[in-house]
């Protein structure tokens, strides 16, 4: 019975030594996954602060806050002008113009104030043409030989008119030759010196001095022309599906191919005449036509992009171009809702000026809206929703 109890005894203990073993391995396990939990978390809290995105919000840390270099703009209600851009060309107002071409060969000077836009008067000199120093100088030389030639020839009829050897009729006849070669010699020789005046044949004003003081042109070259008056016309060639904003015109703004700057025709007097709404079956475009002042520098021919401005309106919620991306077809704004916390709102925009753009929906007023760095904030929010590799196994 002794025996028993001992055997029972060791047997007993022997188990709470195998089971505090397996309770022992337990609590390492436990510390093990335990040290897991710690080591993502703190994983987790070094995370804290890179861009992060749930759903349409993205989250920017400090220092990627301060480096992004985000711009913004409180939404408001206020005025706008509709802008649809088109293409023109800049014709002659029914005045008309007159070309001034060189009437001989030489070196061209400009006279007093000779400068695209000014006002001309008729018989002003605008030009002069000077052969001198040149291979046209010739003339000069071929008008003084005539002019000796005749001057020998009235010598000789003086003497031949003694004698009744000549008619009176004849004897005159070289005499007025001479007066003329003569008159001629000394009008070439004025000009050769001075240089020939070119003059305007009407008044107006210069709309294309198409050549430079000092250079060399040839007989017949165009120096300039002169338009009856400063009016020019605008044909602005608009789509057909734009018919709708003919009604909306105001005023225009126009850059030609060789300029980087738009010129405002409604500090030019602009007047928009009519529009031929009716187009004829082999066209597409629907020309309208605007008279405005010449500020200089345009003639007719010139092929101009245009920006035709609409009626002002009030009350109307816009944002900068800027602030607007594309993402899958549809158009979003970012709205900074805390600091460096931004949520994306998809958006319904409308006309624009080029400059701004007119939300039709998702956007309320008072909102902080991105202006500068939208693309950026895309980017962030694409990249951070990438999941990470995971080394657990």
């Amino acid at each position: 019975m002794k025996k028993t109890y001992l055997r029972f005894i060791s047997l007993a203990f022997a188990t709470l030594i195998w089971s505090g073993g397996l309770v022992g391995c337990g609590h390492s396990h436990s510390d093990h996954e335990g040290e897991e939990h710690d080591h993502e978390a703190e994983q987790h809290e070094e995370k804290k602060g890179e861009d992060e995105q749930h759903g349409d919000e993205v989250v920017l840390s400090h220092e990627a806050l301060e480096s992004a270099g985000l711009q913004f703009e409180t939404t408001a209600r206020g005025e706008f002008h509709e802008v649809l851009k088109c293409a023109g060309i800049i014709e002659n107002s029914r005045g008309g113009e007159r070309i001034i071409a060189a009437p001989a060969s030489g070196i061209v000077t400009f006279g007093s104030g000779i400068v695209d836009g000014a006002q001309v008067k008729t018989g002003q000199a605008l030009f002069y043409i000077s052969s001198e120093n040149t291979e046209q100088g010739d003339v000069s030389a071929s008008a003084d030989i005539n002019r000796d030639l005749a001057a020998k020839e009235l010598k000789r009829a003086d003497e031949l008119i003694k004698d009744n050897l000549i008619s009176r009729q004849e004897y005159d006849r070289i005499k007025a030759e001479y007066e003329r070669s003569l008159k001629n010699a000394s009008s070439v020789a004025a000009r050769h010196r001075k240089g020939m005046s070119v003059t305007s044949p009407i008044t107006g004003a210069l709309i294309n001095v198409s050549v430079s003081s000092g250079s060399f042109v040839n007989m017949g070259d165009p120096l300039a022309i002169v338009a009856a008056d400063r009016k020019l016309l605008l044909r602005a060639e608009l789509s057909e599906r734009d018919r709708n904003f003919i009604p909306k015109i105001s005023s225009a703004f126009i850059r030609t191919g060789s300029s980087q700057d738009a010129i405002p025709l409604d500090k030019a007097g602009l007047r928009v005449l009519s529009s031929n709404a009716a187009t004829d079956a082999s066209s597409h475009f629907i020309p309208v036509y605007m008279e405005f002042n010449n500020p200089g520098g345009l003639g007719s021919g010139n092929v101009v992009e245009v920006w035709l401005t609409g009626n002002r309106r009030e009350g109307v919620l816009t944002v900068p171009c800027s602030s607007v991306i594309e993402d899958g077809g549809l158009k979003f704004v970012f709205v900074e809702e805390e600091k460096g916390i931004f949520h994306k709102h998809e958006v319904t925009t409308g006309a624009t000026d080029g400059y701004r753009v007119e939300i039709m929906s998702g956007l309320p007023e008072g909102e902080k809206v991105v202006t500068a760095g939208a693309l950026r904030l895309k980017l962030a929010g694409m990249a951070s929703s990438i999941p990470a590799h995971s080394h657990h196994h």
